[in-house]
């Protein structure tokens, strides 16, 4: 996964769209990944450089693998209960 501090790689990416089926986890990777791309799309260039910013987007980087990791233990943790 592209970091979100970089915005001019994320610039470029094509948005993804998650599969009906996909587990709850990859759903929310996918949806938080076109969060960023759509955030990055639309950042100002001169944000991008500003210190606070770059360390709140890398802060929800952060959070939004920790929510992913999260779902996916909990699904591996369900899935094996049954």
């Amino acid at each position: 996964m592209t970091s979100m501090s970089d915005l001019s790689a994320w610039r470029s990416l094509p948005r993804s769209l998650p599969e009906p089926s996909a587990p709850l986890w990859r759903r929310t990777e996918l949806r938080l990944r076109n969060m960023a791309i759509f955030t990055a799309q639309r950042m100002n260039i001169e944000h991008g450089s500003c210190p606070h910013i770059q360390l709140q987007e890398e802060m929800i980087e952060l959070r939004s693998r920790q929510l992913v990791l999260l779902l996916k233990e909990w699904e591996e943790r369900t899935q094996s209960r049954l």
